[in-house]
């Protein structure tokens, strides 16, 4: 990553969107903060696990790492991430933690609120799954997952992130710093493919 986060450096960019690997993400990071390049990393969601924190990138990531995403980091402080958070330690206390807890558990309360207007229509078959799954306007998982609206097909049904930041002493790894919020450009975005 040594080249590449030269060339970013060279045209003077402070702030870096990527999405990588979370070995990619941390040398990037690693290689930025030993170049002394004051640049912020936005990561998404495939570009971190906890295991980062006990390595050599555990500073650069806890100085200039943020992940954006659209469901809780396991350490969220949202309902749904509480309560989760509590039965899922009661449950597997030998595991180590991460933020695909609260992302499987809030897609398995998705498909549960899919399937539950499916039935309350009368038909779990596929054309009928499918027009309950977009007459759902408004999916709450408790703050797991961003609520969801999959009502206008061809559009994003969350228009929300989480921002946290990279942060060794909370389970998982990551810290909220940034309740979900949406930009102005994010609330207004329409897909141009429609």
């Amino acid at each position: 990553m040594t080249a590449q986060v030269q060339a970013i450096k060279a045209a003077g960019a402070k702030f870096i969107a990527l999405t990588g690997t979370p070995t990619q993400a941390a040398s990037a990071v690693s290689i930025a903060e030993a170049q002394g390049f004051d640049a912020t990393f936005l990561g998404s969601n495939p570009t971190f696990v906890p295991s980062l924190l006990a390595g050599p990138a555990k500073v650069a990531l806890q100085k200039r790492y943020f992940l954006v995403g659209s469901s809780s980091p396991y350490a969220g402080d949202s309902p749904g991430a509480t309560s989760l958070r509590t039965e899922y330690a009661a449950a597997y206390p030998q595991d180590t933690p991460n933020a695909g807890v609260d992302y499987g558990y809030g897609q398995g309360e998705i498909m549960y609120q899919i399937l539950n207007a499916a039935c309350s229509s009368g038909s779990l078959e596929r054309a009928s799954l499918l027009k309950a799954f977009q007459k759902l306007t408004s999916v709450d998982t408790m703050g797991l997952i961003a609520p969801l609206d999959y009502s206008h097909p061809g559009q994003p049904p969350a228009r929300e992130v989480y921002v946290a930041a990279a942060d060794s002493t909370v389970q998982g790894g990551l810290k909220v710093v940034a309740p979900l919020f949406a930009s102005t450009l994010a609330t207004s975005y329409k897909c141009p493919c429609l």
